[in-house]
């Protein structure tokens, strides 16, 4: 699955959030690492 991610310019992880992205459109970035239950940056 790597490889495959790598192929289409993605990091392994990535594929969460554009999943996200498909499932309810457009969202902040706040919103985005509130769903998929990450810290955000500091």
């Amino acid at each position: 699955m790597g490889r495959r991610l790598k192929d289409l310019g993605l990091y392994p992880g990535q594929e969460l959030m554009m999943m996200r992205l498909w499932d309810c459109g457009a969202a902040r970035q706040s919103e985005l690492i509130q769903s998929l239950g990450l810290d955000p940056p500091r």
